[in-house]
């Protein structure tokens, strides 16, 4: 499995910080629960049947100024204590529920560029006057970093490790909940003649990148879409000239 050791490393030092942190409430008379990380399967969470809502969780650690293309813009991502992840932009925010998150996948595009996560929910979220199905961002180390890391912050912004973005959203997400990982395209499902996990086409005059997953079908970058495959009655191909 791709990064699994780096991964593992990186949710074993999370877990040892909250660990600290529970401590620390506790002499206050504050436990909190702990969360128990063990799954690395592809999976699903059920639809929440609740409407949206602004949380005041506590935030249990965040990633610094993220690149969006879905919603577009720059983002801290503050993963907190009640399992919501919230993007908080310098002129507009955004709260996702974990039960609204309905899988993640990390998108490794035939071009060589960098990989991007793909967050397809359940619900849309409106994004001003618009709606969207999925959040898609390219993990992106901190600027001007000579070793080109990402820190993992705590809610006061004190570094708490820092390596590759990727490595550090999988971590994050993993400690979240053991549903929350991120899960790369599995080349017995689909691998192009070039051993790619997507195929360069068009969505109308879009040009993007198609990907065959595990558990539906993806196309990025615009429009950003997620087809779950209980979604899809049946496929036409056909030859173009």
């Amino acid at each position: 499995e791709r990064h699994a050791d780096a991964v593992a490393e990186l949710a074993e030092a999370i877990r040892l910080w909250r660990a600290s942190q529970e401590a620390s409430a506790a002499i206050g008379g504050q436990a909190a629960p702990a969360t128990k990380l063990t799954n690395n399967k592809p999976a699903v969470l059920e639809q929440s049947s609740e409407e949206p809502a602004t949380t005041t969780a506590k935030v249990r650690v965040k990633l610094p100024a993220q690149s969006f293309q879905v919603p577009r813009g720059s983002f801290d991502v503050e993963f907190l204590e009640d399992g919501c992840v919230t993007l908080r932009g310098k002129s507009a925010s955004f709260t996702v529920k974990r039960s609204d998150i309905r899988c993640v996948y990390a998108l490794p595009p035939p071009n060589e560029q960098p990989p991007k996560i793909l967050i397809a929910l359940h619900a849309p979220l409106a994004v001003g006057k618009a709606t969207v199905t999925c959040l898609l961002v390219t993990p992106k180390a901190e600027a001007k970093a000579k070793d080109k890391a990402l820190p993992l912050c705590d809610d006061s912004g004190k570094e708490l490790r820092r390596g590759p973005p990727m490595h550090m959203w999988e971590g994050a997400l993993a400690d979240m909940t053991p549903e929350l990982i991120v899960v790369w395209p599995d080349i017995d499902t689909f691998k192009s003649s070039h051993e790619n996990a997507g195929l360069a086409c068009y969505y109308g005059v879009e040009n993007g990148f198609f990907f065959p997953l595990q558990t539906g079908l993806a196309f990025v970058q615009k429009p950003t879409l997620f087809l779950p495959h209980s979604d899809v009655e049946c496929i036409e191909m056909d030859r173009q000239a």
